[in-house]
Protein backbone atom coordinates (compact mmCIF):
# COMPACT_ATOMS: atom_id res chain seq x y z
CA UNK A 1 0.00 0.00 0.00
CA UNK A 2 1.20 3.48 -0.67
CA UNK A 3 1.93 5.61 1.74
CA UNK A 4 2.96 9.73 1.60
CA UNK A 5 4.33 9.76 -2.36
CA UNK A 6 5.49 6.53 -2.77
CA UNK A 7 4.16 5.06 -6.41
CA UNK A 8 3.50 1.81 -6.79
CA UNK A 9 2.89 0.40 -10.11
CA UNK A 10 1.27 -3.33 -11.07
CA UNK A 11 0.36 -4.66 -14.86
CA UNK A 12 -2.93 -6.37 -15.09
CA UNK A 13 -1.84 -9.53 -13.49
CA UNK A 14 -0.47 -7.67 -10.18
CA UNK A 15 3.23 -8.16 -10.97
CA UNK A 16 5.26 -5.25 -9.54
CA UNK A 17 6.80 -2.49 -12.25
CA UNK A 18 9.44 0.09 -12.12
CA UNK A 19 7.12 3.26 -11.69
CA UNK A 20 8.60 6.08 -14.53
CA UNK A 21 7.93 10.24 -13.87
CA UNK A 22 4.98 9.36 -16.77
CA UNK A 23 3.52 6.87 -14.42
CA UNK A 24 2.40 9.92 -12.20
CA UNK A 25 -1.52 10.62 -12.24
CA UNK A 26 -2.18 13.65 -14.08
CA UNK A 27 -5.42 15.86 -14.67
CA UNK A 28 -8.58 15.36 -12.26
CA UNK A 29 -7.40 11.17 -12.04
CA UNK A 30 -7.30 10.14 -8.01
CA UNK A 31 -4.97 7.02 -7.09
CA UNK A 32 -7.10 4.28 -5.47
CA UNK A 33 -6.55 1.45 -2.82
CA UNK A 34 -7.77 -2.19 -3.83
CA UNK A 35 -11.08 -1.47 -2.36
CA UNK A 36 -11.51 1.79 -4.53
CA UNK A 37 -11.04 4.03 -1.35
CA UNK A 38 -10.06 7.26 -3.21
CA UNK A 39 -6.20 8.17 -1.80
CA UNK A 40 -6.42 11.82 -2.37
CA UNK A 41 -3.58 12.54 -3.94
CA UNK A 42 -4.66 13.67 -7.41
CA UNK A 43 -2.01 15.93 -9.64
CA UNK A 44 -1.63 19.50 -8.17
CA UNK A 45 -0.65 20.55 -12.04
CA UNK A 46 -3.89 19.69 -13.74
CA UNK A 47 -4.94 23.26 -15.22
CA UNK A 48 -1.33 23.46 -16.52
CA UNK A 49 -0.20 20.06 -17.88
CA UNK A 50 -0.88 19.41 -21.39
CA UNK A 51 1.56 16.97 -22.46
CA UNK A 52 4.33 19.71 -23.64
CA UNK A 53 7.04 17.41 -22.93
CA UNK A 54 5.69 14.38 -24.84
CA UNK A 55 6.51 14.14 -28.92
CA UNK A 56 3.86 13.93 -31.19
CA UNK A 57 3.22 12.08 -34.68
CA UNK A 58 5.77 9.95 -35.84
CA UNK A 59 8.61 10.91 -33.36
CA UNK A 60 5.64 9.70 -30.68
CA UNK A 61 5.91 6.23 -32.77
CA UNK A 62 10.03 6.40 -32.75
CA UNK A 63 10.37 7.01 -29.26
CA UNK A 64 8.04 3.95 -28.36
CA UNK A 65 9.29 1.39 -30.60
CA UNK A 66 12.94 2.50 -29.33
CA UNK A 67 11.54 1.35 -25.99
CA UNK A 68 10.85 -1.85 -27.14
CA UNK A 69 13.54 -5.25 -27.14
CA UNK A 70 14.17 -6.69 -30.37
CA UNK A 71 11.96 -10.09 -29.11
CA UNK A 72 9.05 -7.63 -28.31
CA UNK A 73 9.52 -6.18 -31.80
CA UNK A 74 9.69 -9.22 -33.79
CA UNK A 75 6.92 -10.67 -31.95
CA UNK A 76 4.87 -7.00 -33.14
CA UNK A 77 5.71 -7.67 -36.73
CA UNK A 78 4.38 -11.36 -36.91
CA UNK A 79 1.29 -10.70 -35.76
CA UNK A 80 0.97 -7.47 -37.55
CA UNK A 81 -1.03 -7.33 -41.04
CA UNK A 82 0.52 -6.11 -44.26
CA UNK A 83 -0.13 -3.01 -46.51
Amino acid sequence: MPTGFELLVTDLEGVMLEASPHDWITFDQYPVTKDASILGMGSTRALSYAGQDLPSGIALYEMLWSGLSEAERQAIAAESASR
